[in-house]
């Protein structure tokens, strides 16, 4: 069985991706690289309005995949949050390629609890955003489906579990 040394978690939006992240960082104390906290910062860095986001994906895409495969080249630990990676049908010596799931219904009630809203407006929003987004990255990647298990050493269903749940067998596939 090989060990662990590194963790990629990808995903769609409310599967539980970052959560488990701090959760893992917190028991792992391993270097940690956020895709999500990139974006964040890099427009703020930047400045950038929604409207000067388009003009701006295809970099920030780049630069995200480039760290991606940096981090992984390196002997180092990292544990890694990326809805999704270029490089992930690759596999990658050491990295647990974890993709984290959920049942729609599941992530619809995740996402109008997280944002205050009811469940129908939850799914059209949540529906609405990841079709254009996925579109978009097919057409970066020419991927049909990141989400693929075969891309994946590990898919984990969260829509029953606690987040300790998932935590936990987390740590216990790493440390064996």
């Amino acid at each position: 069985m090989e060990r662990y040394t590194k963790i990629i978690l990808s995903g769609l939006k409310c599967v539980g991706k970052t959560s488990l992240f701090w959760d893992l960082q917190k028991r792992l104390n391993w270097p940690t690289f956020s895709a999500s906290q990139f974006l964040r910062d890099y427009i703020r860095n930047h400045q950038l309005s929604a409207a000067d986001l388009e003009a701006h994906e295809a970099k920030m895409g780049q630069e995200i995949d480039q760290r991606i495969e940096d981090l992984l080249n390196h002997p180092y630990p990292v544990l890694i949050e990326a809805r999704v990676f270029g490089g992930i049908i690759k596999p990658w010596p050491g990295t647990l390629r974890l993709l984290l799931e959920a049942k729609d219904q599941v992530r619809f009630q995740r996402s109008a609890g997280r944002e205050g809203i009811d469940m129908a407006k939850a799914e059209k929003r949540l529906q609405k955003r990841e079709g254009k987004w996925l579109q978009t990255m097919h057409e970066r990647y020419g991927l049909e489906n990141f989400y693929n298990h075969d891309y994946y050493d590990w898919v984990i269903d969260t829509s029953q579990l606690s987040k300790e749940q998932v935590v936990e067998m987390v740590l216990n596939k790493v440390k064996t």
